[in-house]
């Protein structure tokens, strides 16, 4: 179980390509969101002017970092929900970044 957090001021290359459309898939406690938390910090210089977080566990450390970093930039509008009304990809602003998180374990336990 990976749960290095970078800390430094590295800022090289996104691991993805701006824009993209990108789906990061596994296991329950794999990795999925320090990957996300660990590219999104190492590459916050990347021209997106809005964050849309959805997801069931707000309360992760990962998310209470993320939202205590994006909060202190300005140029960067930073959008949490912990319920259900995730809103459509077309609804939210262009230049943005949106994650989805732990939405579906939530149906698979029904």
């Amino acid at each position: 179980m990976v749960k290095k957090y970078i800390e430094d001021d590295n800022k090289e290359k996104s691991l993805f390509e701006i824009p993209s459309r990108v789906l990061v898939v596994g296991a329950s406690g794999c990795g999925k969101t320090t990957l996300l938390y660990n590219n999104m910090i190492i590459s916050y210089w990347i021209p997106y002017k809005n964050l849309y977080i959805f997801t069931k566990n707000i309360d992760q450390p990962v998310y209470k970092k993320l939202k205590k970093i994006f909060n202190e930039i300005s140029s960067i509008n930073i959008h949490f929900s912990y319920d259900d009304d995730i809103i459509s990809v077309d609804d939210c602003e262009s230049n943005s970044v949106v994650v989805i998180d732990d939405f579906l374990l939530e149906n698979q336990k029904s």
